[in-house]
Parts: C-alpha cells; sequence; structure tokens
C-alpha cells in the first residue's frame, strides 16, 4: 500500500462516514481492521507479522486497538490480557498511532484480568487516556 492510495481510501471513507451519520447518528462507522493492520505494517512497524490464531493481531501479544473518535473506548476480550504490546490507531480526521508506554500496558493487562475475574465477557478501556505516556506517537496521514 502506498500513502497515495492510503490517502485515496481514507477520504472517501471520510465522505461516505458523513452521509452514513446523517442517517445514523448514533452509528459508528467502523474502519477495515485488515485495512488497519496494513497500515500498521507498511507505515509504523515494518517489522510485525500478523497472528494467525489466538487472541492478538500480531505474533507476539501484540494487540491493535483502534477508535474512530478521539479518546474513544476500546473492547479488549478476556484473553487480551498478556499484552507485550498494545497499539492504539485514531482514526479521526487523520489517523494517528501511538504506542502505549510499557507500565501502562501493565495496567491494562491487570484491568482486563479483574473484568475476567469478576465473570465480564470484555472489557471497555478509554486508550485515549494513555496518549500522553505514548513512547511513539505517529501521524500516518
Amino acid at each position: 500500500m502506498t500513502k497515495t492510495e492510503l490517502k485515496t481510501f481514507f477520504n472517501s471513507w471520510k465522505k461516505v462516514k458523513e452521509i452514513y451519520r446523517k442517517y445514523h447518528p448514533k452509528n459508528r462507522m467502523h474502519f477495515p481492521e485488515p485495512l488497519q493492520k496494513e497500515i500498521i505494517k507498511s507505515f509504523y512497524d515494518k517489522n510485525l507479522k500478523i497472528a494467525n490464531s489466538g487472541s492478538y493481531d500480531f505474533v507476539g501479544n501484540v494487540e491493535l486497538k483502534s477508535s474512530t473518535t478521539v479518546n474513544g473506548c476500546t473492547p479488549f476480550s478476556l484473553g487480551q490480557n498478556n499484552c507485550s504490546r498494545i497499539l492504539y490507531m485514531e482514526i479521526t480526521d487523520h489517523i494517528r498511532v501511538y504506542e502505549i508506554a510499557t507500565n501502562d500496558v501493565q495496567t491494562i493487562n491487570g484491568m482486563v484480568s479483574a473484568a475476567a475475574q469478576n465473570s465480564k465477557n470484555k472489557s471497555n478501556i478509554r486508550l485515549g487516556k494513555y496518549k500522553k505516556n505514548a513512547t511513539n506517537a505517529v501521524v500516518v496521514i
């Protein structure tokens, strides 16, 4: 994927999102997850390999979470309590990727584990509050 291809798709997606929100203001227009992974591999960390099975998006317990709102909530399933890295993609007027700091990753792992002990199916976490400690933040487009 090239930057030009991504910009073309992203601009079209934003237009479709506006039309969709006009008719369904309470719903969100999701950004395609396979494309999110491709963006991460192409423009953020070329060394990541997509996991073929399990709870994590990338090999090595690396999880990708995203939101189409600023500081939005993202769900973690109960099996995602051993993340080695968490990449947070904020897809609003731009696409920004944040690498959540190691200490915050451990805090989030603990929150997901606590939710599992309380028999919850998943844990919604507002990753935007961890952006300020991010070890690497990149504006993709």
